[in-house]
């Protein structure tokens, strides 16, 4: 389906799998922990977690993004008084690389990190 304005430009389509492609909507998004095994809990059109050692983990995408330019929005759930920070590393079309690190500049495993990837 694809839904379109006054001027016959697309603004939304739905895909057969059930995905709907808008500058107004996540390409992906993802809650999941970096600690032990690492894993998802909750996500969409993400494949996979791999774990490139303490504080750095890089989520793989079930379903390729167009292109590398896109925004990551990203946050975790304080476990610490660390002052840890989820930063995005590293986007590609396949996949996206965070690290969390603290204030001392050290890494750090985190359970409750979330991101959201948007583009337009």
């Amino acid at each position: 389906m694809d839904l379109r304005n006054t001027n016959n430009a697309s603004r939304l389509k739905v895909l057969a799998d059930g995905r709907g492609l808008a500058s107004f909507t996540a390409a992906a998004w993802a809650k999941f922990s970096q600690s032990g095994t690492p894993s998802f809990s909750a996500q969409h059109n993400c494949s996979s977690i791999t774990d490139l050692g303490t504080g750095n983990s890089q989520v793989n995408y079930t379903n390729a993004l167009a292109n590398s330019d896109y925004a990551v929005v990203r946050g975790q759930g304080p476990e610490s008084d660390f002052g840890e920070e989820l930063m995005a590393v590293a986007e590609t079309t396949t996949y996206v690389r965070f690290l969390n690190v603290t204030q001392a500049n050290s890494r750090y495993d985190n359970t409750r990190c979330n991101f959201a990837a948007f583009q337009g």
